[in-house]
């Protein structure tokens, strides 16, 4: 005797195998979303990493501000023999760097910027917004007995995407002893 496949049979093997397949392609939908997410945390923090390594790098190599010139001082910052200026607000930072150049770095549309003499550099990429930029600086009193130090609080986010924001903090101390 042939047995036969019945319609109520092959109905029955359509729909699990339906459910199965709809299983799986939400697992791989799930893990492409999971994937672009780490992927765009990644690209954050490769900017944020580099934004700080470079700022990090210059405010290490900053000299005190003392050059005199023909008797006339031309300083960069307001208070002479100086090592850092912080602007009232706290997100700008200004230093005589290595090659005596007056060198700032301050946020500007949401983006670290990096001006030298006449030169104005962005740091960071159009995709990503900084949302706070703050500098704070401890030992840099003639007074004191501490190696100026430069604290840095960057909170960034991807441009438009509150969920994705960040926060990132170092401290950087001055490579020249401070006498």
């Amino acid at each position: 005797m042939k047995r036969a496949v019945t319609l109520i049979e092959l109905l029955v093997t359509v729909a699990i195998f339906s459910l199965t397949m709809a299983s799986f392609v939400g697992f791989f939908i799930y893990g492409v979303k999971v994937q672009r997410r780490v992927l765009a945390q990644r690209e954050m923090i490769d900017s944020a990493s580099f934004a700080l390594d470079y700022i990090s790098r210059s405010l290490r190599m900053a000299k005190k501000d003392d050059i005199e010139i023909r008797g006339s001082t031309k300083n960069c910052l307001l208070k002479f023999r100086g090592n850092y200026e912080v602007a009232q607000n706290q997100s700008e930072i200004k230093f005589r760097n290595h090659n005596n150049q007056c060198q700032r770095f301050f946020l500007e549309g949401g983006r670290i910027k990096e001006a030298k003499d006449n030169e104005q550099y962005f740091l960071t990429p159009t995709t990503l917004e900084i949302t706070k930029l703050k500098f704070s600086i401890l030992g840099d009193d003639a007074q004191d007995t501490l190696q100026p130090r430069v604290t840095i609080f960057l909170e960034l986010q991807r441009r438009g995407q509150p969920e994705t924001k960040i926060s990132v903090q170092t401290t950087v101390s001055q490579r020249d002893l401070d006498f």
